[in-house]
């Protein structure tokens, strides 16, 4: 009998099909494929499902359900694996290795991957920087106040958040009261650190059989704190190769250590201070989002999402060590009104545009972004050299507009 394979799928088809879209990212023929949907994704082609064992559509907030059906499955096909490309979805695999008795992060784990004070309490038994930070809580609200005072300014954030929906930057005690006051209810879900000054960094990492066998490093041009400001949301670029890079990726394979990954995908995000030191931000057990997939691939040639996908099965991993281009990618926000005009470049007069993705038009009502996927338009470009790339970025932020009646 075929592997029994399990996917919590929250992601977008393309996620799951190769460059030509008409077949999997893996070898289907292999394996029993099970894939539990969330209720409002859009669902794979049908003739790529119909070879499937089972596809179901579920509330995956409802852990319980999701279990119960699990359970059910278990019994009559065995599940061999499970595989999660989505950070909501982490703690629900961990729970379905749990129960199942399958190998790779389990329920516990996947906690301290999940929850940020965890994750940092754990790390402070390590000799590495971290920000400050403080647990929120509702019998102890003064102490928030104390800690603002101390470090001036503060980053106000979800526990077990995804992007940057609901984190803030605060400055002064009337914000931080304002949000302390709206989030009351749920004030244990958030904590707060200090901010960290200096140039932010993402590491996309396939891990195989306890080893590291890929780290991608991209580099954050503008912060993602600022999308709800700038008409720029960021910018995300290839960087040159150089000592703090260098750095970055031996420092990547310490946490991978520290948190016990012995396969799958990380994407981890640290500061480099005005002394190149490195400080840990935060660190997740499924690759990057916006473009970084797109853009490691067009540049090292290799799939983080399919890499993730065959390093859950154990099966072996292709890569092409050397840089084959530089990438990066835009991001714009959406701001309150009515669309009058977008204006585009045009892709014929550059070729270097490889994806760009236009999520409004002409006459649409949008509402200011308030998190980093609600995003109007998206741009990945390519580059022969590091140089150029910036040039490119560059030529995008002055083409690309939008107005508003």
């Amino acid at each position: 009998m075929k592997p029994t394979i399990l996917f919590l799928n929250r992601s977008k088809p393309e996620v799951y099909l190769s460059s030509n879209k008409q077949s999997l990212l893996f070898d289907s023929n292999k394996y029993g494929i099970i894939m539990i949907n969330h209720i409002a994704v859009e669902p794979l082609p049908e003739k790529i499902t119909n070879p499937f064992l089972s596809q179901i559509f579920i509330d995956l907030n409802n852990h319980n359900e999701v279990i119960k059906e699990v359970k059910r499955l278990n019994k009559i096909y065995s599940i061999a694996a499970v595989i999660s490309l989505t950070e909501r979805e982490q703690t629900l695999a961990g729970k379905v290795r749990t129960l199942c008795k399958i190998d790779g992060i389990s329920y516990k784990q996947s906690f301290y991957l999940r929850d940020k004070v965890m994750m940092k309490q754990k790390l402070k038994h390590y000799n590495l920087l971290l920000p400050q930070f403080m647990a929120l809580q509702k019998d102890r609200l003064s102490e928030a106040f104390v800690f603002l005072k101390k470090h001036n300014k503060v980053v106000f954030k979800p526990r077990s958040g995804t992007g940057s929906m609901d984190t803030v930057i605060v400055r002064n005690e009337g914000h931080l009261k304002e949000l302390l006051d709206n989030y009351y209810e749920n004030i244990d879900s958030f904590y707060l650190e200090e901010f960290i000054s200096g140039e932010m960094y993402c590491v996309d990492s396939t891990i195989s059989e306890g080893r590291v066998i890929f780290s991608g490093v991209m580099k954050y041009q503008s912060s993602t704190l600022n999308f709800k400001k700038n008409r720029n949301v960021f910018s995300c670029i290839i960087p040159e190769d150089t000592e703090i890079v260098n750095a970055i990726k031996n420092y990547t394979k310490k946490i991978i250590s520290i948190f016990n990954i012995n396969k799958g995908a990380t994407h981890l995000e640290v500061f480099v201070n005005h002394l190149n030191q490195i400080i840990f931000c935060e660190i997740a057990s499924r690759p990057g989002g916006g473009y970084i997939a797109q853009a490691l691939e067009n540049s090292y040639g290799i799939s983080v999402y399919e890499s993730a996908i065959k390093a859950e099965l154990n099966e072996p991993i292709l890569l092409i060590e050397n840089r084959k281009r530089y990438s990066g990618f835009l991001i714009f926000n959406h701001a309150q009104g009515k669309v009058k005009k977008i204006t585009l470049p045009e892709n014929k007069n550059y070729s270097w545009i490889l994806l760009h993705e236009v999520n409004a038009k002409e006459g649409d009502i949008t509402n200011t972004s308030q998190f980093i996927t609600e995003n109007i338009a998206t741009f990945l470009i390519d580059s022969p050299s590091y140089k150029k790339l910036i040039e490119r970025i560059e030529i995008i932020e002055k083409k690309f507009s939008v107005s508003y009646y």
